[in-house]
C-alpha cells in the first residue's frame, strides 16, 4: 500500500519571511548537500581495457570534463 501525501495548504513556507526572520536557519538550509551522501566515484573495474582507455584522465579522477557530452556504459 502505497501511503498518502498531502500539503499542508493552510501553512505554506514563506521563503522571503524565512530568510528576513530567522536568517542563521536559512543559512543552514543553504548549507545542506542533499545529494552528497549519494555520489561515489564511478567503478571502472568492469571495462574491458581495450575501452579503458577512451575514459579521459578527468572521469577517471573523478572531475567534470566539459569536453564529453555523455558516456554510456552498460553491463550485460
Amino acid at each position: 500500500m502505497i501511503p498518502e501525501y498531502k500539503r499542508d495548504k493552510a501553512n505554506p513556507i514563506n521563503v522571503e519571511t524565512a530568510l528576513q526572520d530567522l536568517p542563521e536557519i536559512a543559512a543552514l538550509a543553504a548549507q545542506q548537500d542533499t545529494w552528497s551522501q549519494y555520489e561515489q566515484p564511478a567503478d571502472f573495474s568492469d571495462i574491458p581495457p581495450e575501452y579503458q582507455k577512451l575514459i579521459p584522465d578527468n572521469v577517471r579522477k573523478n572531475q567534470e570534463d566539459t569536453r564529453i557530452y555523455n558516456i554510456w556504459l552498460t553491463k550485460q
